[in-house]
């Protein structure tokens, strides 16, 4: 691949806007329709961001069939170097580009999110107030984004070596041509592609609430950016259109991101006002961050900024008078639910086995008007098992012993969570039928039980993982692959697909990979796929290779 977003703006180059860039205040509710301008243009430079390499073939890879390649091969093939090399010259952007914003979550007012054993990793906490007003946030940032952008482009070779950044915008001239421009005709195509294609896929909410939230709270422009960037990218992804898709997408989210710093580079705000308004700064926050996350997801999977943005996320909902205020509004608790799921899956997947900085609290469970449950078909008690199961792999991976009879009890308490998956499904909840919810939990109680085994790895651990293997197999497989629920579960599909050894097993997950690729079409599935053929080639765990598929910072999200 030529390069990926792996979570941060790529190459806006201090491009202005038709003038809605501006304001960062809140815009007020706004309906969908009002989402066009008919003053924008659609000029737009066809070289300025260098996409990734789409899929091609669907699923095909021309260089698996089946043999084990030596590593070096493997390692070594152009495919691979050129992927590492974009999330190298991207990674070093991050580190750049958002120090500043790192030291929000180290200075001394913090004390949360440091390497304490896992039974005190999450008792301290820090206030959204807190956050807002760290002092050391360079002043004026939003006015330096456009140099540090044209010092990466112009170091990492973005640009075709004959084309610098300086150069690109001393050709615009006086006119500086807007990459987020597009015509009535064109925004209303992208805006229909976002509500009536892409959304549905997001989660398996009958009516997802965080646009009604972007539109409520978030600028006019940066609520637009919102939408017209993840189905620009999904554009591209989906092969509906072509590289200016790509180029679009990630200027939108350029946008969407000076507004994301802005409001965490915010002034402590004291009076009771200013509460009001720290609370908006907030939920603008969340929503921004969800967005930022959907976009490395549709983009590849990859992200190196996922980390920093489930530590603010924590850091505010942490603050009780706001997660108080949060949970009694449905709309507003669905963030915190789905950037949960969100942390803890990719904490569960993570090489050097992180913890989730989310509280077992905000999955909700099945009693709860909102919850992971409502959100994406997985209750929230296996959330919750999901989470104690994190904390064993984080202690395992720095050196506890998993054969202590106090790991050993550990060990059965999660797993009887996950046996009974049935007691986490009510029978009238939901627009699914009763038998489709019980399936999904049985599959997501399956890969976490699977994940247990592997790290406790009790007497029979193999036994027990083939046994699981085959039962997720029979129920997953029995399942309409179209449903809402069953596109959700993308990390259950990766976790059974890396402990596939039969040839059987194996066409079988092909089946289901290949399947959920092509009926949701996002990136972060072509890269599962390409995960899981390598683990089986290379006969390593997933956790070996995602260390030497991934560079340093970077995360897999398998959502």
């Amino acid at each position: 691949m030529k390069g990926g977003f792996v979570g941060k703006p790529r190459a806006k180059a201090h491009l202005k806007t038709t003038g809605r860039q501006n304001s960062t205040g809140g815009g007020g509710e706004l309906s969908k329709d009002q989402l066009h301008d008919d003053s924008t243009n659609s000029n737009t430079p066809s070289s300025i961001i260098a996409p990734p390499n789409r899929p091609t073939n669907g699923l095909t890879d021309e260089n698996f069939n089946g043999d084990v390649p030596s590593k070096d091969i493997m390692f070594n093939s152009p495919r691979f170097l050129g992927m590492r090399a974009s999330s190298a010259n991207l990674e070093q952007f991050s580190s750049e580009l958002f120090e500043d914003l790192e030291s929000l979550l180290k200075s001394p007012d913090s004390s949360i999110f440091s390497d304490e054993s896992a039974s005190n990793r999450i008792t301290n906490s820090m206030s959204a107030a807190n956050f807002a007003a760290a002092s050391e946030m360079r002043e004026n940032i939003s006015l330096n984004l456009g140099k540090e952008i044209i010092g990466f482009i112009d170091k990492s070779n973005v640009l075709p070596e004959e084309e610098s950044a300086e150069k690109l915008l001393e050709k615009r001239g006086p006119t500086e041509i807007s990459l987020y421009s597009m015509s009535y005709q064109e925004e209303n195509m992208m805006l229909k592609h976002f509500f009536k294609k892409l959304l549905p896929l997001l989660d398996a909410h009958p009516n997802s609430p965080w646009p009604d939230l972007a539109l409520k709270y978030c600028d006019f422009d940066i609520a637009r950016s919102c939408f017209i960037s993840l189905a620009c990218i999904h554009m591209y992804e989906s092969r509906k259109g072509g590289n200016e898709y790509y180029q679009k997408g990630v200027a939108h989210i350029n946008n969407t991101m000076d507004h994301l710093i802005r409001f965490i580079s915010t002034d402590n705000l004291s009076t009771a006002e200013d509460e009001k308004k720290k609370q908006i700064h907030s939920l603008v926050i969340l929503v921004l961050i969800n967005v930022h996350i959907l976009f490395a997801v549709l983009e590849k999977g990859k992200s190196s900024l996922s980390r920093f943005f489930f530590k603010v996320f924590a850091s505010i909902c942490q603050d009780q008078d706001f997660y108080g205020l949060l949970i009694t509004n449905e709309k507003q608790r669905s963030l915190s639910v789905v950037l949960s799921w969100y942390d803890t899956v990719s904490a569960i997947v993570s090489p050097d086995c992180r913890l989730p900085y989310c509280l077992p609290s905000w999955y909700g469970s099945s009693s709860d008007n909102i919850s992971t449950s409502k959100m994406m078909g997985c209750p929230g008690q296996i959330f919750k098992a999901m989470s104690k199961v994190c904390y064993l792999r984080h202690d395992v991976y720095n050196g506890a012993d998993n054969t202590t009879p106090q790991m050993l009890t550990d060990y059965q308490n999660v797993k009887q969570l996950l046996v009974n998956y049935r007691d986490y499904v009510l029978f009238e909840d939901g627009d699914e039928e009763y038998a489709i919810r019980l399936k999904c939990a049985q599959c997501w109680s399956i890969a976490v039980w699977i994940t247990l085994e592997r790290v406790i790895r009790p007497f029979n651990y193999e036994i027990n993982i083939r046994k699981l293997v085959h039962e997720f197999i029979s129920i997953y497989g029995s399942m309409e692959p179209i449903s809402p629920m069953v596109t959700q579960m993308v990390w259950p599909v990766y976790a059974i697909g890396c402990e596939c050894k039969t040839a059987e097993e194996r066409a079988s997950l092909m089946t289901f990979m290949e399947t959920l690729y092509r009926n949701a079409q996002m990136g972060t599935l072509f890269s599962l796929k390409e995960i899981v053929q390598q683990v089986w080639a290379l006969q390593i765990s997933q956790e070996e290779f995602l260390k030497q598929w991934l560079d340093s910072g970077v995360d897999y999200l398998p959502l």
